[in-house]
């Protein structure tokens, strides 16, 4: 009986959808130039087909944490983002943003890190999808960045999609 049930709820949403219709994906792509000590130098693309994609919970009020590992732990990063002074996070962009959760009162916070390394970093972000569902809880969520470690000019660019359609 469960199983019919779910196929119908399957059948149901691809005959709402239509075709044409995009369907939310998770996706995490970073570039990195050379010499920057979190993403060697190098260009990634994860997606859900690689591994899991999860909202992990944090402390500090307001901030989104989005992890992404494969399986056996292989690869495994983390995306902090928090607005200035606990404001609400929302669309937008969030410049001078120093490494969280240690931001000064007035910044906001970013820190990509994973795979072992980790640094303190400045830059920059912006938030271009962000809902929630009627829980509280986010519903999907995408975001740019650029961070530069202390000390190093080599910069690393990324992109974190999470149940969002955002290109």
């Amino acid at each position: 009986m469960r199983a019919r049930r779910f196929l119908f709820v399957i059948l149901a949403v691809l005959a709402v959808s239509g075709p044409g219709t995009a369907f939310a994906d998770n996706v995490l792509r970073f570039h990195s130039e050379p010499n920057d000590p979190i993403g060697l130098g190098g260009e990634v693309t994860y997606t859900n087909r690689d591994g899991v994609f999860a909202l992990t919970p944090t402390i500090y009020p307001n901030a989104i944490q989005v992890s992404f590992y494969t399986e056996g732990a292989g690869h495994w990063w983390t995306l902090t983002m928090m607005p200035a002074d606990g404001a609400p996070l929302k669309l937008g962009q969030y410049a001078d943003a120093q490494p969280s959760p240690f931001q000064s009162p007035g910044h906001p916070g970013l820190t990509f890190y994973g795979d072992g390394r980790l640094c303190f970093a400045s830059g920059r972000f912006e938030v271009l999808d962000l809902t929630y569902d009627r829980a509280g809880n986010i519903a999907s969520f995408a975001a740019n960045w650029e961070q530069r470690c202390r000390g190093v000019t080599a910069a690393l660019r990324g992109q974190m999609r999470y149940n969002s359609t955002q290109p």
